[in-house]
């Protein structure tokens, strides 16, 4: 609970593409201090980083779909193919 915050701070500095590398460098140093292995601590935060990134990939059709039906209900309730 207190780790995270700061980890998500340091990720969102533009110091690297993505967060990548200072997001892990952050959590080896501050959960390596609780005694957690380089390994799994990198191992959990690109689990996690590729698990963002899948669900935030599925949620672009889902926003075109809803673009779509917006159009068609806003041709549908005017009639002007420009709305």
């Amino acid at each position: 609970m207190l780790f995270l915050p700061v980890i998500t701070l340091i990720t969102l500095l533009p110091i690297s593409i993505g967060g990548l590398g200072a997001r892990e460098l952050a959590m080896m140093y501050m959960f390596g201090s609780l005694g957690i292995g380089r390994d799994s601590v990198v191992a959990v935060s690109l689990t996690v980083h590729a698990m963002n990134l899948v669900l935030s990939l599925a949620g672009g059709p889902l926003f075109i779909a809803d673009q779509f039906a917006r159009r068609r209900a806003a041709v549908a309730a005017t009639g002007n193919l420009h709305a």
